[in-house]
This record gives structure tokens, C-alpha cells and sequence, in this order.
């Protein structure tokens, strides 16, 4: 076999305008379009989206999609139970249209509730696993916005766990078969950066700040920071609610910026210009963010969590969790020894190259090419 044929349904592209799982999924197959020695030509079963990063690719858009029409969401568990089976089928269909396929080499299911008919002509299955963040907070039955995981991964002929720490917690709660199950990480933009030392240290979080999260770590970390040195929090991510707005102005009295639904060249530009970002999760399947943070050259403050262990490979600094002085000693470390700051970011350039989508992608195409 020379070229393999890897069909993409149409839910995570539905589901995410903008998104670390979509995200991850149009750059690989951009790689896939622009470098054809790989030999996997990727194919899309719908002909309609309105997800950011796939029409904001210059190589993917040329495919000429279409804007989605509207598709009914789930925002709660019965809305889940009632959107099931052909409701949900149905929706997804009108949303993203249908781009026949003949004979697919693999169909990719890109999350974990494919519609019958984007693979009803495919040769083998292939899944990616991207975290068990929902099993773990006890989310069962129709709350689990994983619904379909167990069933799709003992159906698949190759399941992609996104981290060793994935990969290991699939195994501990399944039992699996004859699956080949590989390890293909996340990748990142290579940004080249140079760092300019400026009087306000700016400390950047990307992302939700809900539940594990653990975005208020942060707010009571950064208490009685401003007499190390002048600060500012740079908050990248969904809008503030009211009850936010005074939380930030109570704790941290104006020293903070939002930026409201950033866009992916907005996310590079904050990474390139902040001092440090900080990551506070409790859990996490990746932690893509850290990685794109590496990629432009800015140094990483994550929670000491076996994710952070396994990616950032020593180049970063961890702290408890559970213990906002524990992060507050980090920070000020850093706003304090300008040495450290530049060994730190000296020590990053391997961690950079192993997550480069040119590096990353041919594991991919690897990973498809063992099921023939």
C-alpha cells in the first residue's frame, strides 16, 4: 500500500470554534496536505464548518467548506438524553453537511460520538483518547460529555492516547483486545522569541477557569506579590461573569487585563510578550497550553501533576496544586533572579523540537501506517 486514504468526521469541528482538540487535529492534517512524502492524504466528511482553525488554514481552506449551519448543542445532561440517537444525527448532519466518501483507508473518529453515515465506508478505525478528566470527577452516564468513549475504543482497530499518562490510565480502566494503542502528543508552533525585560512582570493564564482549573490558586497566590515587583495577570479566555469581575478587583485591585475569546494569533502574540505562564490545573489530559507556551520561548509555571512531569520534561517549574503559598514562592523566584529566568528559558529548546508539528505528525502517520 502506498498512500493511505484517513477519512475526519465532522464532531469535534461541530462541537469547538476555537479549541485545543480541533486545533490539534487541522494542524496535523495541514502537515499531512503539505507534505506529501507522509503519503496519508487526508479526507473530510462534511463540507460545512465554522471552526477557527480550519478555515483560518490557508492549506485546509482551500477544500472550500462552507459556513456551518446551527447545531443544538448539550449544556446539561437532559439536553444530552434528548439530543440522542437520530436527533443528534440529524443535527449534525444539516450543521456540517455531508462530503461522500468512497473506500477510506481509516476513519478517524475526532471525538467520541461519530455518525454512522461519515464512516460507513471505511476499512479500519482509529480514535484519539484525550484525557479521563470526567471519570475521575465522577461525571457518569449522560453527564459524562465523553459518552461513547468505552464502546468506540473497544470497537477501534488503533486507539491514540495523547501522553504516556493517557496511555496508562486507558489501560488501568479498560480492558482491551488486539488495539494498537500508541502514544501521539500534542503538538506546537515554533515561535522564535526574544525576551525584553520590562518594569511590569506579566504573568499570563490561558483558558476556562472553572472547577479544576483551579484558576483562584493563582488570584491568592498573587496577594502581596506587587511588593516583590510590579505585576500584571494577563487572563486569555471565555468572558468574565459579574462574580469574577469583583473577585479579580477584590484580590488583585486592578493589576489584571482579559482578553475576551482570544484568537490563535492573539494567544502567540500574549505567549511571545508574557513574562511567565502559569498552569493550575488539578488534572489534565495535556496541557496544551504549556507546550504552545514552550514553542514561542516563554518559560512555564504548572501544577506538579504527572501530565506536567511527563511534557515538560524537567524544563519548568512545578508547585503544589493545593498550596497557593507553594506557587506565590515560584512566582516571586522569578521575579526576583533574572538568571534563573534565562536558564529556564535556555533549557527549553529540546522540549520545543519533540512537540513541533513537524516532528509530531509523522508519528501520526506512522500510527496509521501499522494498520496495514
Amino acid at each position: 500500500m502506498s498512500e493511505i486514504s484517513v477519512a475526519y468526521d465532522r464532531e469535534i469541528f461541530l462541537l469547538q470554534k476555537f479549541g485545543g482538540v480541533s486545533k490539534s487535529f487541522a494542524k496535523n492534517i495541514e502537515v499531512m496536505i503539505r507534505r506529501r512524502e507522509l503519503e496519508i492524504n487526508p479526507i473530510f466528511t462534511f463540507n460545512r464548518t465554522s471552526n477557527h482553525h480550519i478555515n483560518d488554514s490557508s492549506v485546509i481552506s482551500k477544500r472550500h467548506f462552507e459556513p456551518a449551519r446551527s447545531f443544538f448543542q448539550p449544556k446539561n445532561s437532559l439536553q444530552t438524553l434528548i439530543t440522542a440517537g437520530p436527533i443528534r444525527a440529524l443535527s449534525s448532519r444539516y450543521s456540517g453537511g455531508f462530503n461522500p466518501i468512497t473506500n477510506a483507508d481509516i476513519g478517524h473518529a475526532t471525538y467520541y460520538r461519530p455518525q454512522k453515515y461519515d464512516f460507513k465506508k471505511i476499512k479500519r478505525l482509529a480514535v484519539t483518547v484525550h484525557d479521563f478528566i470526567p471519570e475521575y470527577l465522577n461525571w457518569n452516564g449522560i453527564r459524562n460529555p465523553h459518552i461513547g468513549k468505552s464502546r468506540l475504543v473497544q470497537r477501534a482497530d488503533l486507539v491514540i492516547c495523547i501522553s504516556e499518562t493517557t496511555r496508562d490510565l486507558l489501560h488501568e480502566r479498560y480492558r482491551l483486545n488486539n488495539q494498537n494503542v500508541v502514544v501521539v502528543p500534542h503538538g506546537t508552533d515554533i515561535v522564535p522569541r526574544e525576551r525584553k525585560v520590562e518594569d511590569i512582570f506579566s504573568i499570563l493564564y490561558v483558558g476556562h477557569r472553572r472547577g479544576y482549573k483551579n484558576f483562584d490558586l493563582l488570584l491568592d497566590a498573587l496577594r502581596g506579590l506587587e511588593k516583590v515587583r510590579p505585576y500584571q495577570l494577563w487572563i486569555a479566555g471565555p468572558p468574565l461573569d459579574q462574580a469574577e469581575l469583583a473577585n479579580l478587583e477584590s484580590k488583585l485591585k486592578g493589576s489584571w487585563r482579559h482578553f475576551s475569546n482570544p484568537s490563535d494569533h492573539l494567544v502567540k502574540d500574549l505567549y511571545s510578550k508574557a513574562a511567565v505562564h502559569c498552569v493550575t490545573s488539578k488534572m489534565e489530559g495535556f496541557g496544551m497550553t504549556a507546550i504552545e507556551s514552550i514553542g514561542a520561548g516563554c518559560p512555564v509555571i504548572a501544577s506538579d501533576i504527572p501530565i506536567f512531569r511527563e511534557t515538560l520534561r524537567g524544563n519548568g517549574i512545578l508547585f503544589n496544586p493545593h498550596d497557593s503559598e507553594d506557587l506565590m514562592n515560584a512566582l516571586s523566584k522569578l521575579m526576583r533572579d533574572e538568571t534563573y529566568f534565562e536558564s529556564m528559558e535556555k533549557n527549553l529548546l529540546e522540549v520545543r523540537e519533540n512537540y513541533s508539528w513537524d516532528s509530531v505528525t509523522p508519528k501520526l502517520a506512522e500510527a496509521y501506517r501499522g494498520l496495514f
